[in-house]
């Protein structure tokens, strides 16, 4: 049986569906090689215009290929999220969740119909997931829909972060952590486009938007 105070931070959370936006476009995740040309049909562009928008890809598989929203999803959902470098943020309580990978692909707040309770952190499946501040683990499982592998941790004070769609869990519940210490592996797991992590804050229940809390924090 879940945790009680779990259950009771996941009351009214709609499902996530992390798909990565982008003001002028969208992030797809290519798994293979080969489905740069699906991609491009998909979203009637051509292959051309797809490595002239990434240059900084190899087009091997495996990568986040940015598309022009004009002709994707994201325009019909009207989300106008930028995805944004957060490594210049200033100090906060939180440090950084996933070291080394400070782009955020779908932010915190409205998106489309729904609400987005967190932030999407893309990077390479493996890549260690930090605690951003000492607590303790309330939850370490997979039964809370749509979030995948998922770790909760309680930091005292009625103040809870969520790390989700993990490869891989680990620490388990009623272990005690450390800020920075490793609890889990970037994965994609549950309603996920691409590996990930989505990171949310909750403070008395409620979700908070986590830029006004993470800093840069390296150490």
């Amino acid at each position: 049986m879940l945790n009680f105070t779990v259950k009771i931070l996941f009351i009214g959370l709609f499902l996530i569906s992390c798909s990565n936006m982008k003001n002028s476009g969208q992030y797809v995740y290519v798994e293979k090689s080969g489905e740069i040309k699906k991609v491009a049909r998909r979203y009637g562009v051509t292959v051309d215009e797809l490595k002239a928008l990434n240059p900084d890809k190899k087009f091997n598989g495996g990568e986040w290929v940015f598309v022009p929203s004009k002709v994707g999803f994201a325009y019909f959902l009207n989300d106008t999220y930028v995805v944004e470098d957060y490594s210049s943020l200033g100090t906060g309580r939180f440090m950084w969740p996933v070291p080394n990978f400070y782009k955020v692909s779908s932010h915190f707040g409205p998106r489309g119909r729904r609400h987005h309770d967190g932030i999407d952190i893309p990077a390479p499946k493996g890549t260690p997931i930090v605690a951003v501040d000492s607590g303790k683990v309330i939850y370490s499982g997979s039964g809370i829909r749509g979030y995948g592998n998922l770790i909760v941790l309680n930091h005292g004070d009625e103040v809870f972060t969520v790390y989700a769609h993990a490869s891989k869990r680990i620490v388990s519940k009623g272990d005690a952590v450390k800020k920075g210490e490793t609890i889990a592996l970037v994965g994609n797991t549950g309603r996920s486009s691409g590996p990930h992590l989505h990171f949310e804050i909750r403070v008395k229940n409620k979700v908070r938007n986590p830029g006004r809390y993470l800093s840069q924090a390296r150490d």
